[in-house]
């Protein structure tokens, strides 16, 4: 079945993500899983229907290239920050380092997607700049907390008794930060919904 949407609904779901690997971190056992944000809180505005005027609006090649590659910045950290590591009950100091090296490799691909984000510029269309800004404010948070969840897994004594209980996931919370994040306001003008609609990278966000 062909599969329609808005252009807001990619840019959409491109924040979904990031918010998502922004609040997600591996749950360990015997702890309860993170609480979701206030749905309020650095949410995405919902799409709107497809028969709105962002819906209709005429797509610009030069709008679909800059979305396209708004959308590709992240792709790459997102792939990093998928593969999170599970911890092991039966090997605790190989826990430790495999969230330490995890961390290793999330700090380098959220400061590699800024750069590549900051490198795009504002764009053709009106609305550019708020989604790059909001996109980078949000990237370095999440480099910032990846940072010092780092520095807290690699202090962590894999000869205390409360690692899996208290330590990893004292550590890991830092990644949170889904509920500081700044409110994202990605109502942008029609035009701008239209080239992010058809950007082949932005639908790499899609269901």
């Amino acid at each position: 079945m062909q599969r329609t949407r808005t252009a807001i609904a990619a840019l959409a779901l491109l924040f979904g993500a990031v918010l998502f690997a922004a609040g997600c971190s591996s749950v360990v056992p015997g702890q309860a899983a993170p609480a979701a944000a206030p749905a309020d809180t650095a949410a995405p505005r919902a799409a709107p229907e497809s028969g709105s005027d962002s819906a209709a609006a005429p797509v610009s090649p030069e709008g679909v290239a800059w979305a396209d590659q708004v959308c590709g910045a992240f792709l790459d950290a997102n792939t990093v920050l998928t593969e999170q590591p599970k911890p092991d009950i039966n090997n605790v100091p190989g826990t430790i380092s495999v969230y330490s090296q995890y961390f290793d490799r999330t700090v380098p691909a959220l400061d590699a997607a800024m750069g590549r984000l900051q490198g795009i510029g504002p764009g053709p269309l009106d609305g550019g700049a708020t989604v790059i800004d909001s996109m980078v404010g949000i990237m370095t948070l999440m480099r910032d907390a990846h940072r010092n969840a780092k520095a807290a897994v690699d202090v962590i004594d894999p000869a205390s008794p409360t690692v899996l209980t208290q330590e990893l996931p004292a550590a890991l919370a830092l990644t949170q930060i889904a509920d500081t994040a700044p409110q994202v306001d990605i109502s942008a003008t029609p035009q701008l919904d239209a080239a992010a609609a058809v950007a082949p990278n932005c639908q790499a966000f899609g269901p």
